[in-house]
């Protein structure tokens, strides 16, 4: 399915929601596949894309809510901080990556004492889905994201999933960068990530804290990619 094609779909329905209250419902997927002209798998990677982005809230067998728009407005806010901040983009980077670091090892933490087998069902969905795109860079960078929501999500605390979707945006076009100037390293990415969830499974938190530091080794993505202003 071409990415373009969702993307699309995605952006016109996120502009729409822009003029909705959070808790408003959307028509059902039946009426918006006919309003959008496209099929009824286009659309629900075009809502999924929105859930992940903390946009939608998808209730099965209820129907489709417009989520709490400030998550969006959480992300904005700490770009246009960072924007204005004197240092480097380089500097500014190492930052978020360090910030984003801890707060992830904080919620591997969390989520080894609190996450459900059906938060671990949700996470290896994540996984199996980065895995059976290894030969699209967008989609495994996509799934990427969804992985560590779901990992957020079953802290069973709502800000979490907030602050990380933040920063992984924020993180995400260098990270991303990174990946499509070696694709081999999806191979490594993937292994790291099945890593920290059995660490996660296994409640041991020395465990938990070296496949976290594993992850996010910036190092090495810093000599590999070209980072500028």
């Amino acid at each position: 399915m071409p990415q373009f094609l969702y993307d699309n779909i995605s952006n016109q329905i996120e502009k729409t929601i822009q003029n909705m209250s959070t808790g408003d419902k959307l028509p059902s997927e039946r009426t918006l596949s006919a309003q959008y002209g496209v099929s009824r798998n286009v659309l629900r990677e075009a809502l999924r894309s929105l859930s992940e982005k903390g946009l939608l809230e998808i209730k099965p067998g209820k129907g489709i809510y417009v989520a709490n728009l400030e998550n969006e407005k959480v992300v904005n806010r700490l770009e246009t901080m960072l924007l204005k901040n004197q240092n480097s983009y380089r500097t500014n980077f190492i930052d978020i990556v360090e910030a984003r670091t801890r707060l992830e090892l904080a919620v591997f933490d969390i989520a080894s004492e609190k996450a459900t087998v059906e938060d671990f069902q949700s996470i290896y969905e994540a996984l199996d889905k980065m895995e059976q795109c290894r030969d699209d860079v967008d989609l495994f960078s996509r799934f990427d994201l969804e992985f560590h929501l779901r990992v957020a999500e079953s802290t069973h605390n709502s800000l979490f999933p907030v602050f990380i979707n933040a920063l992984c945006q924020m993180t995400g076009k260098q990270m991303f960068m990174f990946i499509r100037l070696n694709p081999d390293k999806m191979g490594m990415v993937l292994h790291e990530h099945t890593e920290i969830v059995d660490a996660i499974k296994s409640k041991d938190k020395t465990r938990i804290a070296n496949a976290g530091i594993r992850h996010f080794n910036v190092t090495e993505m810093i000599g590999h990619t070209p980072i500028g202003k």
